[in-house]
C-alpha cells in the first residue's frame, strides 16, 4: 500500500500536467481556427489531497495464493497488584502495677544454728533446708534435683553441701552444682537478724 500511495503521489501530478497541456494545444488550435470565436475556458484542475506522512497507511492487501497477514491486537502490559500491607498487631496493654512482694513467714521459736549446721522444716507444707555456713543462715527446697531425693542425710563442708549420692551443692552460691553448672538447689528468700528468722515460700 506505500508504494500505491507513492506511486499515485507521482502520477497525479504527471496526468494533471499532461491535460492541462493538451486542452492549452487545443485552445491555441481553435484561437487560430476561429479567431472569432471565444477562447475556451481552461477548466481548472480538481482539489487534490495529499495524504499526510504520518497518517496511518492500511495494511497492503494480500496477493492471490498468499497467506494473510494479520497484525495482532496491542495489548497492554499486566498491571501490578501492590502487595497487601499487614495489619498492624494490636498491642498488648501496658501495665504499671508492680511485681508482686513475696509473702514473708516469721518463723516462731526458730532457735540458733551454729556454723556448719543444717535444720530441716515443713513451712506451709513445703519442706526446706536451712543451713549455716560461715556467718550467714541460708535456706534451699529440701530436695537434691540430681537423686530426686531430700537432703535430710547431706553433708555440710564449708560452703559445699553434698547428698546422700554425693552430688555437691555450693549454698553460699545459690545451690550452684561446682560438677554441673545445669544442677542446682532452689532457693527461698530468708531474712535473719536479731534472732528472728523470716522466710518468703511464695
Amino acid at each position: 500500500m506505500h508504494g500505491t500511495a507513492m506511486m499515485r503521489r507521482l502520477y497525479w501530478p504527471l496526468a494533471t500536467g499532461y491535460c492541462l497541456l493538451v486542452l492549452s494545444g487545443c485552445a491555441h488550435a481553435h484561437a487560430k481556427a476561429a479567431p472569432d470565436q471565444p477562447a475556451l475556458a481552461m477548466p481548472e484542475p480538481p482539489p487534490h489531497d495529499v495524504e499526510p506522512v504520518d497518517a496511518e497507511v492500511p495494511a497492503p492487501m494480500p496477493l492471490p495464493g498468499e497467506p494473510e497477514h494479520r497484525t495482532p491486537p496491542r495489548t497492554r502490559a499486566p498491571q501490578r497488584a501492590e502487595p497487601a500491607k499487614p495489619e498492624p498487631k494490636p498491642e498488648a496493654p501496658k501495665t504499671d502495677a508492680p511485681a508482686e512482694a513475696p509473702k514473708w513467714m516469721a518463723l516462731e521459736n526458730f532457735g540458733r544454728l551454729e556454723n556448719g549446721q543444717m535444720r530441716a522444716l515443713d513451712v506451709a507444707t513445703i519442706p526446706v533446708l536451712f543451713v549455716k555456713a560461715g556467718e550467714n543462715l541460708y535456706a534451699y527446697r529440701n530436695f537434691c534435683p540430681a537423686c530426686q531425693s531430700s537432703l535430710d542425710l547431706a553433708v555440710l563442708d564449708a560452703k559445699v553441701l553434698s547428698c546422700r549420692s554425693g552430688h555437691r551443692f555450693d549454698v553460699q552460691r545459690a545451690g550452684l552444682s561446682p560438677d554441673n553448672p545445669e544442677l542446682h538447689l532452689e532457693p527461698f528468700p530468708l531474712l535473719s537478724a536479731n534472732g528472728a528468722v523470716k522466710i518468703s515460700v511464695r
